[in-house]
């Protein structure tokens, strides 16, 4: 087969329209380009063909013979470029879906609730990707990331979930065997849990420990009596076990304090400005599991925001 001998897509579509509803008009409207267009595409495909498919008068248009023989082949072969377009279509609806995102926030905020997710839709199969650092969509090329701040890029689409709000937290038992917390000052004299200096080197924040805490609180602080830690889970389980008190992302202990878990030894907490994003990529972003799942996530979000303690 010759490109050559083809006549233009473009002549086949506005023909087939055309000779289904017999009117130029109606064409027009079903592939919505003007008359004018419509006519010009079939004035083309028969100088093409070197004959008139059309019998024309002032007010209608029929196919004669020679468009009826044609618009059979047409037909078929359009029937078979649809067929073949929704099975491609419907083998990248069932793509997997891929998802980078801090280990912190796959371990504590999504690994909770991503069974829900699989039970609404048992279909879509899911590749999550724990990184010790903020996915970035310069570098990374997961479907969908959930990123600390906002990287612009023109593959993305984002879209701003929350802003942080960080608070002490500790286990009911360490409360139990420690002294007393009546105030922030308190706080002081107790164990106090720090992520490190290597935690906070692949994040895009400057670091927020107890000294920026208290700082911000104008509470004086020298740190005294701590451990330090370069993977928050690895210190929430510490401090679930009561050996300690750490500063709690929200989003990231909000389930624990639900549940009884751990609790706010203080009332102060601190909302530092610190954004999140959940960044998806356009090239997929109308993919039914893609939407499906920034729809089910930002439910997430509604619900941790109203069930603030």
């Amino acid at each position: 087969m010759r490109k050559k001998d083809l006549p233009s897509f473009s002549s086949l579509v506005a023909f087939e329209a055309a000779a289904r509803y017999q009117s130029f008009k109606r064409a027009a409207e079903e592939v919505c380009v003007s008359q004018a267009a419509i006519s010009r595409q079939i004035r083309l495909l028969e100088e093409n063909l070197g004959g008139e498919l059309f019998d024309r008068n002032h007010k209608h248009v029929s196919l004669n013979s020679n468009g009826k023989l044609f618009l059979d082949a047409v037909s078929l072969g359009l029937s078979h470029i649809e067929t073949a377009a929704n099975q491609l279509r419907n083998r990248h609806e069932l793509s997997t879906m891929t998802i980078g995102l801090m280990s912190s926030i796959a371990g504590l905020f999504l690994a909770p609730r991503i069974g829900d997710f699989k039970k609404l839709y048992p279909e879509i199969d899911m590749y999550v990707v724990s990184l010790e650092r903020s996915p970035n969509p310069q570098k990374d090329h997961f479907d969908i990331m959930i990123t600390m701040g906002e990287e612009p890029s023109s593959s993305y689409e984002s879209t701003y979930f929350f802003s942080e709000e960080i608070f002490p937290v500790c286990s009911p038992r360490y409360l139990e065997k420690n002294s007393k917390i009546e105030s922030i000052q308190d706080l002081v004299k107790h164990t106090l849990l720090n992520t490190d200096d290597n935690h906070w080197k692949n994040l895009p924040w400057t670091v927020i420990d107890w000294n920026y805490w208290f700082e911000q609180n104008d509470v004086p602080y020298t740190a005294l009596n701590g451990l330090s830690y370069n993977s928050y889970p690895m210190m929430i389980n510490t401090v679930l076990s009561g050996h300690g008190i750490c500063l709690g992302w929200k989003h990231l202990v909000n389930d624990l304090i639900r549940d009884g878990s751990l609790v706010k030894p203080v009332k102060e907490t601190l909302l530092p400005k610190r954004d999140h994003y959940l960044l998806i990529r356009k090239a997929v972003a109308q993919r039914k599991d893609i939407a499906a799942f920034k729809e089910w996530f930002l439910e997430q979000i509604k619900d941790l925001e109203k069930n603030e303690d």
